[in-house]
């Protein structure tokens, strides 16, 4: 049996053939949204929104902006993202690297529309299609209007990421090969607490144990800082422990 409704827009009595949407959700939305019901932003909707942004358009304009604007679902979005952000104990983000680089282009063609000149946008590694290659870089991105937009890695994410991978690996190794060790990190930490001293740093077992707090970028600063370094440079002068510490210093 086929659904149909009718609607009217201007002076014109339309009828239409929900079936022939070919979409069951977006049947499910016009026939609610035409009967007047309150209906939750979802997922099926963002995307559409995202994704194909001028069908999505012309489907809202031939439907008496019977769905909600683009902004609306772009800040919906973000407050939703916000949200998982700050309780990822509970939540995982449902949007992957390369859908939140689509939602941060569709607002930069947002603010292309208000006439804000963007020049540079900060980020925490999206996929937005730029590379930080030393033999060929590309990093900006073009938006609708052909400009480039230059992107620049967010440095206490970055921080923390070095802090993370390192720590995960134990061991990585220099253009050199020589080994950068965290060993010496929970060492140089151990030492302090034997000697009851500090070598100028500000380690802590939460620097050494961060897991539980992996978004605190001071401890992430303070574990990759000079100070750091330096105590470990004089400890391979000093300590049997860390001769070959040097590379990690």
């Amino acid at each position: 049996m086929h659904v149909s409704v009718s609607f009217r827009i201007s002076n014109f009595h339309i009828t239409i053939d929900l079936e022939a949407l070919g979409s069951d959700v977006l049947e499910w939305l016009v026939k609610n949204g035409l009967a007047g019901k309150k209906q939750s932003f979802s997922s099926e909707l963002k995307q559409f929104s995202y994704f194909s942004s001028k069908a999505y358009t012309f489907v809202r304009t031939f439907f008496n902006n019977l769905f909600p604007s683009p902004r609306t679902l772009l800040i919906d979005d973000m407050c939703t993202r916000q949200h998982v952000e700050m309780d990822s104990q509970k939540k995982k983000c449902m949007l992957n690297g390369k859908a939140r680089g689509n939602v941060l282009m569709k607002a930069i063609d947002l603010l292309n529309e208000t006439g804000v000149k963007l020049f540079s946008i900060t980020f925490d590694g999206a996929s937005l299609g730029v590379h930080f290659d030393i033999d060929h870089p590309e990093t900006y991105i073009v938006d609708d209007r052909k400009e480039k937009v230059y992107a620049f890695y967010d440095p206490p994410h970055m921080l923390k990421l070095i802090r993370n991978a390192w720590n995960n690996k134990r061991v990585i190794l220099n253009s050199k090969s020589e080994e950068i060790n965290w060993k010496y990190i929970e060492q140089l930490y151990e030492i302090e607490q034997e000697e009851r001293l500090r070598l100028g740093t500000k380690l802590t077992i939460r620097h050494v144990h961060f897991h539980s707090e992996v978004m605190n970028v001071r401890l992430a600063v303070q574990t990759l800082s000079n100070s750091v370094a330096d105590a470990l440079s004089y400890l391979t002068k000093s300590n049997d422990r860390f001769l070959i510490a040097g590379p990690t210093s």
